[in-house]
């Protein structure tokens, strides 16, 4: 017969495990990002930093219809020191939209001249997010000399098509090109929030509240005065989603 040993319980010292808790449900704190804006091959170009220049680069390219400020949950949480660069690309957030419509290999020369900009020698890392990702993973192919690190996250590339896609698409192009699609304004902060939510219901509404106008603009766009002519609106190139039908969002 085996002799079986009794389980045993291991109690920690007082306040050990609650404090443990207490710091996995502390929100880190709002680190303050600067804007600014530059000359991109002759567009304006919008851009968040944060941290010090003197510390290690890293860009980060947002994805479809979202913008630089979304990252600013991601930089909150950084443990170490970074020089966050990250873009509105263009026709999104506060970046200038463009009238001839978007050609994806734009997105690869925009961030071509943004390294020339704020890391003309050296290697960085790059960050991407769906189309960002994307982005990042064409440019660390095309120039592995200025890349010392990429991540894609969720950037899968095109989805197959058909052929006989094309005609139709650039038929939906062309269309919009005459009467380009607009996004419904909404009148005020908590029309934001309840758009948000329908999205996302896990969205704490207190938070959507508190953070929609800051935290995410690829939804509440400009205020009064913006492109939206009034309230919130979002901030994307409404011309550039007619080409793809798997871009297009309902609104009502």
């Amino acid at each position: 017969m085996h002799n079986v040993s009794q389980p045993t319980a291991t109690i920690a010292p007082a306040g050990k495990t609650a404090s443990r808790s207490a710091r996995r449900n502390e929100r880190p704190a709002v680190k303050r990002a600067r804007s600014e804006s530059i000359d991109v091959r002759g567009m304006r170009q919008h851009v968040l930093t944060w941290g010090s220049p003197q510390a290690p680069k890293v860009f980060l390219l947002h994805g479809w219809m979202d913008v630089a400020a979304s990252f600013q949950f991601m930089v909150d949480a950084l443990a170490h020191e970074w020089f966050v660069i990250a873009p509105d690309l263009r026709g999104f957030g506060r970046s200038e939209w463009q009238p001839q419509g978007y050609w994806f290999l734009d997105y690869v020369a925009d961030l071509d001249h943004l390294l020339d900009h704020f890391a003309p020698e050296g290697s960085v890392d790059l960050v991407g997010h769906s189309l960002g990702g994307n982005i990042v993973m064409l440019y660390a192919g095309v120039r592995p000399e200025r890349v010392r690190r990429v991540v894609s996250l969720e950037g899968f590339g095109l989805p197959a098509e058909t052929a006989d896609l094309a005609s139709r698409k650039i038929a939906k192009w062309l269309d919009a090109l005459s009467a380009p699609p607009e996004f419904r304004p909404y009148a005020n902060i908590g029309a934001v929030a309840d758009r948000l939510q329908k999205t996302n219901p896990r969205l704490h509404r207190d938070a959507v509240g508190r953070r929609a106008a800051v935290r995410h603009p690829q939804v509440v766009g400009t205020s009064s005065g913006g492109r939206g002519g009034g309230g919130w609106a979002r901030c994307g190139p409404p011309e550039d989603q007619a080409c793809s039908e798997r871009n297009a969002r309902d609104d009502r």
